[in-house]
């Protein structure tokens, strides 16, 4: 017996390593090949338990394909013998001590907080398809990239080891799939069918594998007593009918169904699914596939997961409801989920019981009749009701409000009647006043006229006012800059007259007063003040007129001039005994145009 053990296995969930590995290196393998093929991908969990492992394989592939997920084809075929955790795992609830291990950005991103827990979100939800089965007896998924089978066949015999190693082969040799073991396996797969890709991870790459449907006698006589009857069936089929249905079950039933679905019900307009107990697709035609958007040959996955958008609740409840009660159940015009690929349709399923023979299993045929049209049409005459009922309900609102309204107009036109003639009075005292207000425009625009054209002799003022202000401020600051230049050619020649030994003084050419005199004309002045002062007060002497003459012949022909020896002296020395020799020195301005200042120096001679 193998059920215990396949009732406990660890997801990723709990072991972040292997969660890491797959993340890193054989997801985007995966991925890159499945590229080339329709975006297609198919991933088997033997022995998923309560679905951590099967939702954290979905949860890697969204994780790589971001926005683009929803528009690839992924199936998670997630198996476990136990009935009670396929149940649990179906519901995708998990306590929060169970995701400690998970990266935030997971959590927030994959599920939804719920009171005490966790819930996957929908999307993977729909990825993930579960179903019971016993790996030892169960049929093999054809076409798969990636098998995860991890610290199972610990448990099993070597013989049993080897076939489940056959099946998974069988599974993955088309595709050149993916084996992932647990850490604690000691089963090592065939060379010449697995390669070995991690050591530590128990990774392997199928090579190759049989063609046909791997089964193990020994395991088919173990089987439970109500499974008895297959195995009686199985050995009336013939050789022919066998090696052109490897890869479907032998009970001799399910293949007289499929056979029935390929010639007469694949033809037929009427969509027709059969089920199982556990909701296994035992055989489905054309239309159903067509109107439920079955893409693949989904036979035995699940129907409630297989069939995208499909109302969940209801539709388990109603078979449910037909396996207990033998009853044939009808649900009216379901609309599929818009999310999926029925997005706006009504469809009506009708479930019935079937019974090939007795003591037989039961199975569930499900009808399904698109009833899109009908449920439009009568949607649009409950529009058309509702907008009629409406209509009338607003035209009689409409009737008695213009009835109000017809009598309040006859009382507002009775007021503007009156209004009226109060107006035509208003308006010719209007009238009056207007013309008045024209009289005073034409004033104010003389007033208007007579101030602008004083605006626009004050503003030529203004510019005249302006520019004279800007050439009285550039001779200011040349007054300024000659200021500055006269302070310190004053300054240089208060500094060389206090230097020089013999008699020297500075004369204004204009006036001939006295600006400066030396240290030695002090001596002898004396304390006498003379800056200011004409030169004709300060010397004195029967020639002083000879000297004044020379001194303005200096300033007029702007050269210097030699007196010789006269008797003109300043006060202090004798001027009829005391002779000097003067020598006038014409300073001109910047320009040298103008004579402004005379050097005069003085020299007695004996």
């Amino acid at each position: 017996m193998v059920r215990a053990f396949l009732i406990k296995v660890t997801g990723f969930f709990r072991d972040p390593e292997a969660f890491d590995f797959l993340r890193g290196s054989i997801i985007p393998e995966l991925i890159d090949r499945a590229k080339a093929n329709g975006r297609t991908l198919r991933l088997w969990s033997a022995g998923c338990a309560t679905g951590e492992e099967a939702y954290s394989l979905a949860l890697l592939l969204a994780d790589q394909l971001g926005q683009d997920f929803p528009e690839w084809n992924i199936k998670v075929f997630a198996t476990d013998l136990a009935a009670d955790a396929i149940s649990f795992a179906r519901r995708g609830l998990y306590p929060e001590n169970v995701l400690r291990d998970l990266p935030h950005e997971f959590r927030d991103r994959f599920f939804e907080r719920i009171e005490h827990g966790y819930r996957i979100s929908k999307a993977l939800r729909q990825a993930v398809i579960f179903g019971q089965q016993d790996i030892s007896r169960g049929v093999p998924f054809p076409r798969i990239d990636l098998v995860t089978c991890r610290n199972l066949l610990i448990y099993l015999k070597p013989d049993l080891q080897q076939v489940v190693l056959d099946l998974f082969a069988y599974s993955l040799h088309q595709s050149n799939g993916y084996l992932f073991l647990g850490k604690a396996e000691t089963a090592r797969p065939n060379k010449p069918t697995f390669e070995l890709v991690n050591k530590k991870w128990k990774i392997y790459r199928c090579l190759g594998g049989s063609m046909a449907f791997p089964l193990q006698e020994s395991s088919l006589k173990a089987a439970p007593a109500n499974n008895l009857w297959r195995e009686q069936r199985r050995r009336l089929i013939p050789t022919g009918i066998a090696g052109a249905h490897e890869l479907m079950p032998g009970d001799l039933d399910i293949a007289q169904l499929r056979r029935v679905n390929e010639t007469m019900l694949r033809y037929t307009n009427v969509a027709v699914v059969i089920i199982d107990r556990q909701y296994r697709i035992l055989t489905i035609n054309t239309a159903a596939r067509r109107l439920l958007g079955v893409r693949d040959v989904a036979y035995d996955q699940d129907f409630l997961h297989t069939v995208r958008g499909l109302p969940y609740q209801e539709m388990r409840r109603a078979i449910d409801t037909c396996f207990r009660e033998h009853a044939t159940i009808n649900l009216q015009e379901l609309e599929l989920d818009q999310t999926s690929e029925g997005s706006g349709r009504y469809v009506s399923f009708t479930v019935m019981l079937m019974q090939v023979e007795q003591g037989a299993p039961e199975f569930a045929v499900i009808t399904a009749l698109d009833v899109t049209d009908h449920v439009q049409l009568k949607k649009r005459l409950e529009a058309v009701q509702r907008e009629h009922a409406d209509l009338i309900g607003e035209l009689s609102a409409a009737n008695k409000r213009f009835g109000t309204m017809n009598k309040e107009l006859q009382d507002a036109n009775e007021e503007l009647q009156a209004a009226n003639e109060e107006l035509m009075l208003t308006q010719e005292e209007l009238q009056a006043t207007n013309e008045e207000f024209e009289a005073t425009n034409e004033e104010l625009q003389a007033t208007n006229e007579e101030l602008e054209t004083n605006n626009e002799e004050l503003q030529a003022t203004n510019e005249e006012l302006q520019t004279t202000n800007d050439e009285l401020t550039a001779r200011t600051m040349e007054l300024q800059e000659i200021t500055k230049q006269l302070r310190l050619e004053q300054l240089q020649l208060t500094a060389l007259l206090e230097r020089f030994p013999h008699f020297m003084m500075v004369l204004n050419a204009e006036d001939l007063t006295v600006q400066a005199i030396n240290p030695a004309y002090k001596q002898l002045i004396g304390d006498r003040n003379v800056s200011g002062l004409p030169m004709s007060e300060l010397f004195s002497g029967k020639d002083v007129n000879d000297l004044i003459g020379a001194v303005k012949k200096a300033v007029r022909e702007a050269q210097a001039l030699n007196t010789g020896a006269i008797f003109a002296s300043v006060d202090g020395a004798d001027p009829n005994t005391t002779r000097f020799i003067h020598t006038v020195v014409p300073i001109t301005d910047a320009n040298g145009a103008n004579v402004t200042r005379l050097f005069v120096y003085s020299e007695k001679v004996d």
